[in-house]
């Protein structure tokens, strides 16, 4: 299972979005493509810990999650998009270079502009819609 996180920071309405440096033909990723920090979750791994884990690895920065998004099918493969805020108050912005060429607080409505996947634009319109639910919508049995 895949996750993406949109995070937000509480003084203003942007999200942090990552560029790709390395592609992925088998889960659509095309070197270049703006996508929202996130990853895999490993075998045996709370979803929403892969979250938490996904965006300190690829950003640097600690987030509260705040709600699911939706679910989302990706070449046959099923991924969750998460709503979280930062917690962190200095920018802290990192990255590997190896994998990521860039990541920017960018408006959301201009990232709908941008060549990403479709399950993003779809993620990020639910987000600018309101369109959210409980993170009690995931029960870990």
């Amino acid at each position: 299972m895949g996750i993406g996180v949109i995070i937000t920071r509480p003084e203003d309405d942007k999200i942090l979005i990552i560029k790709e440096n390395l592609s992925n033909e088998s889960i659509g990723k095309v070197a270049g493509m703006y996508c929202l920090p996130g990853g895999h979750v490993y075998r045996g791994e709370d979803v929403a810990a892969a979250a938490t884990r996904e965006a300190l690895e690829e950003t640097g920065y600690h987030i509260e999650l705040e709600a699911v998004v939706g679910f989302y099918q990706v070449k046959g493969a099923v991924g969750v998009a998460f709503l979280a805020k930062t917690t962190d108050s200095a920018p802290v912005i990192k990255n590997d270079p190896s994998e990521i060429a860039s990541v920017e607080w960018m408006d959301p409505r201009s990232v709908l502009d941008l060549p990403t996947r479709s399950a993003v634009k779809e993620a990020i319109t639910h987000y600018l819609n309101n369109r959210l639910f409980g993170l009690d919508m995931i029960t870990i049995c």
